[in-house]
């Protein structure tokens, strides 16, 4: 198990929560509709909160990271179904460049 970092939650465990956000916010795309506002703000804080793990990434794909999760905030925040689409995509995207270097 890993230890925690500075009494934050364990890694492993944030990004299995994140996943299962993932599921329910595509769940609502998929019919066309906006992610539950609360399930949209857990993941988004859930996102920022692993770009603290220093072990775990770096500082530039971090950044890039946390751009992308502001593109998401602002999208769900206007209501642009598209948006948020356009976003996750975005994410996925900088999700598999760092895992190709740190995973």
């Amino acid at each position: 198990a890993e230890p925690k970092d500075e009494g934050k939650p364990k890694y492993k465990g944030i990004k299995k929560r994140m996943s299962k956000q993932m599921k329910l916010i595509r769940k609502a795309l998929t019919a066309g509709e906006m992610p539950p506002a609360d399930i949209a703000r857990l993941f988004s804080r859930d996102c920022m909160l692993i770009t603290t793990y220093p072990d775990k990434g770096d500082e530039q794909e971090y950044t890039l990271w946390r751009e992308k999760v502001t593109q998401f905030d602002a999208a769900v925040e206007s209501g642009d179904v598209n948006g948020v689409r356009e976003a996750l995509l975005a994410m996925k995207q900088r999700e598999k460049a760092c895992h190709a270097k740190y995973k």
